[in-house]
């Protein structure tokens, strides 16, 4: 279950007195050592409503959160064990969730889980304030997995997380893909575009015609072909990119699956500079470059400003000049990675 020792649920603690750690005596072995237990249940916690809107928010808190529980528990897949996919329907204050909105999240949800294998997965429709209650129809319940949100803080570390690395394997590798592709020998950019939503780029047209290698755009949209089928032409895409370029917000997940080395732009304003994107890169083995456009004189970083959440949609112009500049960056970082691989491939 998603949760750490204190079970912080998005700055909400989950109502369950007898849930915690779990317990010594045979069931944790000492630091570093497998669990010699096996839940019959196996509950993901996804009823922070951004679980169902957004593709990062379900990967922090519901997929990655999974993978990270079991190697806890020693267990390579969820093979035999019942998953229940928590979930809040009301979705937001005063709204709900539409049914298009459900199926496609349920659609999504299950793609992820089925690369665990589970014997089954059942979708409960529950709130926080109810959870305490339903879970009390078990006999024990204890809390595996993250101590707290995944990728949100910002860090120095600059390796590869094996943690990470192994999520994007497995996840690959359920949907027929190999191991870590090669970076292309040649530069394409991936462009996730933003349409009808927040944060879009205003000057999208003159930035697509200013690319200076060949790209592939990616705009979500209404599709008659199911959530696997399009996962896998993502995955595909990302792949086949040296450069994965786009405006703050969840597409950027999909970077986690480009080749080591690749590189990562993000545009953002100056007031919402947040790690996220930068760690899922980095931590992926890829180079993260970040093009930050002002919106004042008095533009602030993040937490300078008690104000920046009102600039957290902001849509924005990145100036052309800073957009070649970038560009120009993220093409010399490529070369010096062809080089050195080159160079490895000789010396061996």
């Amino acid at each position: 279950m998603y949760g750490g020792r204190s079970c912080w649920h998005m700055g909400k603690r989950l109502p369950i007195n007898m849930a915690g750690p779990l317990p010594e005596g045979g069931v944790l072995q000492p630091e570093g050592q497998r669990i010699i237990w096996k839940p019959k249940t196996f509950i993901v916690y996804c009823a922070q409503e951004g679980c169902d809107y957004n593709f990062f928010h379900s990967m922090g808190l519901a997929y990655y959160s999974t993978y990270v529980a079991l190697q806890k528990l020693g267990l390579e897949s969820l093979e035999g064990i019942h998953v229940e996919f928590y979930e809040c329907l009301s979705g937001k204050p005063n709204e709900i969730k539409s049914p298009e909105l459900i199926a496609t999240a349920r659609e999504r949800h299950t793609v992820f889980m089925e690369a665990f294998r589970p014997a089954s997965i059942n979708f409960v429709d529950i709130e926080l304030q109810n959870t305490s209650q339903h879970l009390g129809c078990y006999e024990s319940v204890y809390f595996v997995g993250n101590e707290g949100w995944p990728w949100h803080c910002r860090t120095t570390d600059t390796s590869e997380d094996p943690m990470l690395a192994g999520f994007v394997n497995l996840v690959t590798e359920a949907l027929g893909f190999g191991s870590k592709p090669p970076l292309p020998e040649k530069d394409r950019v991936l462009y996730f575009k933003r349409e009808n939503t927040v944060r879009t780029l205003l000057n999208t047209k003159e930035v697509e015609a200013a690319f200076p290698v060949p790209y592939s755009i990616y705009a979500p949209g209404s599709s008659t072909r199911t959530y696997r089928e399009r996962l896998r032409e993502i995955i595909g895409m990302t792949r086949n990119a040296s450069i994965i370029f786009g405006m703050h917000g969840a597409g950027l997940t999909n970077a986690i699956f480009a080749a080591p080395d690749a590189v990562v732009i993000e545009v953002t304003n100056c007031y919402w500079r947040i790690p996220l994107y930068r760690n899922l890169a980095v931590l992926t083995g890829k180079n993260y470059l970040e093009s930050v456009v002002a919106l004042d004189e008095g533009c602030k970083t993040l937490g300078e400003n008690p104000e920046f959440m009102e600039h957290h949609g902001e849509h924005l112009t990145i100036p052309l000049n800073d957009f070649a500049s970038v560009f120009d960056q993220a093409r010399i970082i490529l070369q010096r990675a062809r080089s050195r691989q080159r160079h490895t491939a000789r010396t061996l």
